[in-house]
């Protein structure tokens, strides 16, 4: 199974073309999306939201979403209403349990979609302890402390939840995002941890 790794589009819908075309290319089968599809400082985050997922959609792959921090509560309304969204749900793809939740440890910026770590690691917790091996986690904030959280100035941001939830459950794969300049890849234990940057398109062979 083939699967495109992607993230923080947003609202760029040429982003998205450009990772649509690179799944076809690819033969993928899923399109794994980690969140910032959209943006709430855009006219109308929803119906972007609606433009991007037609055309992720357009080669026939499998979507799999989680919102982002700055997607607003409406993009998270289209993602369930398109039926791609795995935001505080298991899904199952193939011999794996793909477990999502969206949004992001809190940040100074005030976004739409924030959770204390408290919460981050609670919803998290209850997913992976009804998910079954192998498992891909799908979350928009990267784990703290790794190559794929650190902002420009040096300093680690990610969730110290997320991290603590890849520790302990140790998915196979986890794929995050948030981070734009840490783009790139790190392990933790078993687990290899994937951050595609805005509209990058890291090929997976699952």
């Amino acid at each position: 199974m083939i699967g495109i790794a992607t993230a923080d589009f947003h609202g760029d819908v040429e982003k998205a073309e450009k990772v649509a075309e690179k799944a076809a290319d690819e033969d993928a089968d899923v399109i794994f999306v980690a969140g910032d599809v959209s943006d709430f400082n855009l006219d109308d985050p929803a119906h972007v939201a609606e433009e991007i997922v037609d055309v992720l959609e357009e080669h026939g792959q499998e979507i799999m979403a989680v919102p982002g921090n700055c997607d607003t509560h409406e993009v998270v309304r289209v993602l369930d209403t398109r039926g791609v969204s795995v935001h505080l749900k298991r899904k199952r793809l193939g011999d794996y349990d793909v477990v999502g939740m969206g949004g992001s440890n809190p940040t100074p910026f005030d976004t739409p979609l924030e959770f204390e770590e408290r919460v981050l690691e609670s919803r998290l917790r209850e997913l992976m302890d009804r998910a079954s091996e192998p498992i891909i986690l799908l979350t928009h904030a990267p784990p703290k402390d790794t190559k794929v959280d650190r902002v420009e100035s040096g300093e680690h941001v990610g969730s110290e939840a997320v991290r603590r939830i890849v520790e302990e459950y140790r998915p196979e794969l986890h794929i995050c995002a948030h981070i734009h300049e840490a783009a790139g890849e790190d392990e933790l234990g078993d687990t290899r941890i994937v951050n595609p940057g805005p509209g990058g398109a890291v090929v997976l062979e699952l």
